[in-house]
């Protein structure tokens, strides 16, 4: 028998819409949406709560009360409960993560500590059900959670974890594939090189700067292809975008969002689809890709192992890393072939972000000044310690306060390979990104590493 379901969802937008919208347009239940646009989720968290009270109770009041109610997870839950009280009746409460503040990587420098996370599990609390969109998320969250409720000053709430626990549980997203090419119908190859396609959100949990890198690294070495860069930016100033667009040039054929229309044909078009995310707990996007007939590449983490079917894994996931074999060897090369043009160009990329040089040309000689007198034996031994040496299994055994702070544009040792592991790695450590910070931001930004330094340590 169909039921009346109050849906929930205070970001409509991008693949939050996908859903409330694909399940609106396709269950067999009578589905009532009740949303708000897709943008500012800090004020979502904090106010939508107040703003759907309102919208549900005139939903209520039009289309009657409802059997079920299903949440979107960008919501305080149990204030938009204690709000509607008088005139929800006692429905079940399902909540849906498509994401949740405990394991979402914050922005650089964002500070807003556990706020957002202890939302997330009031919530939790609240809810009759909770459904992730995958086990690689529920199992993060879950992970997570001790540590959050660990961090209470009295009352602590552990006791309730078992309960909560108890009523998880995985439920991917429905994907819409209603127009999306059949890869059978993508047309005959004419001679164009390939197109890669990356469709993301542009924000600094997709790691668009490593996708473009990568990009610039195969197009120095001439391999041809195309590029279009799709999906949603808020941004008003999404630089990084900007740059990889510049740098890539007309290799760059689509920049920028698309009607559905346009973005359907260009998935038709696309044959790889690529990522390099900080963060993802589904991937429609990909999916969308896929089913069109484009070749996943993709990291071998997060929930893409289990959207990739498995006999696709070896092909499809590549494995994270830093430096390569190849980077290292160069490394060794330039020190015994050219030690002087290998010193001008390291400490150029050294003290650079985004390929400017962030500190001056006297402080620069100053480093070459202070490595010249450096055997060729010991500068062979250094970079053979820092390029091979794994300390991963060592970090994990760190149980004192640790302060992790790194360059975002460090173009020796990106931060998506190192600091950011390492945050993740040492229990509660304290992550600080300094923006637009190289490798060697402890000269050219020393004053915040002191400040940064000076508040970790006063703690």
């Amino acid at each position: 028998m169909p039921c009346r379901v109050l849906l929930l969802e205070p970001f409509h937008g991008g693949s939050h819409a996908a859903w409330a919208d694909g399940l609106a347009a396709h269950s067999h239940h009578e589905v009532v949406p009740v949303t708000l646009p897709g943008a500012f989720w800090r004020w979502r968290m904090r106010g939508g709560a107040v703003s759907l009270a309102e919208a549900a109770r005139t939903a209520i009041a039009d289309h009657g009360p409802p059997d079920v109610v299903l949440a979107s997870g960008m919501l305080d839950l149990s204030a938009w409960l204690g709000l509607v009280r008088r005139d929800l009746g006692d429905p079940p409460v399902v909540l849906y993560l498509h994401e949740n503040q405990l394991g979402y990587p914050a922005s650089p420098n964002q500070r807003d500590g556990d706020e957002f996370p202890l939302a997330n599990w009031r919530s939790m609390v609240a809810a009759d059900e909770v459904w992730c969109n995958s086990r690689f998320q529920l199992d993060e969250l879950l992970a997570g959670l001790p540590a959050l409720l660990g961090r209470s000053p009295d009352a602590p709430h552990a006791h309730l974890l078992d309960g909560v626990a108890a009523r998880c549980s995985v439920v991917p997203v429905g994907v819409d594939l209603a127009g999306i090419p059949a890869p059978e119908e993508r047309p005959a190859p004419d001679g164009r090189p390939p197109l890669v396609l990356w469709n993301h959100r542009w924000e600094h949990d997709k790691n668009p700067t490593a996708v473009f890198r990568a990009l610039e690294r195969l197009a120095g070495e001439g391999v041809a292809f195309e590029v279009a860069i799709a999906g949603e930016n808020v941004r008003a100033d999404p630089r990084e975008m900007d740059e990889g667009r510049a740098a890539l040039g007309d290799r760059v054929v689509q920049f920028g969002h698309l009607p559905r229309a346009d973005y359907l044909a260009l998935l038709g078009r696309a044959d790889l689809v690529v990522s390099a995310a900080q963060h993802e707990y589904f991937g429609i996007s990909v999916v969308e890709a896929t089913a069109a007939g484009a070749v996943p590449v993709l990291p071998d983490r997060l929930s893409y192992p289990e959207v990739v079917p498995a006999e696709w894994h070896a092909a499809a996931l590549y494995p994270d890393g830093g430096l390569t074999p190849e980077d290292v060897q160069g490394f060794k090369d330039g020190v015994s072939n050219d030690r002087a043009g290998f010193l001008e160009e390291f400490t150029t990329n050294f003290f650079s972000a985004n390929d400017e040089l962030k500190v001056t040309e006297a402080q620069r000689q100053e480093a070459i000044a202070l490595v010249e007198p450096a055997s060729t034996t010991a500068m062979l031994g250094c970079v053979e310690a820092f390029g091979t040496t794994d300390f991963r299994d060592d970090l994990e055994k760190i149980d004192v306060p640790t302060l992790v702070i790194h360059g975002d544009s460090d173009a020796v040792v990106p931060f998506e390979v190192s600091g950011k592991r390492t945050g993740e790695t040492v229990k509660d450590a304290t992550v600080h990104v300094v923006a637009d910070g190289p490798h060697g931001f402890n000269v050219s930004h020393a004053e915040e590493l002191n400040r940064v330094l000076l508040d970790f340590l006063q703690r």
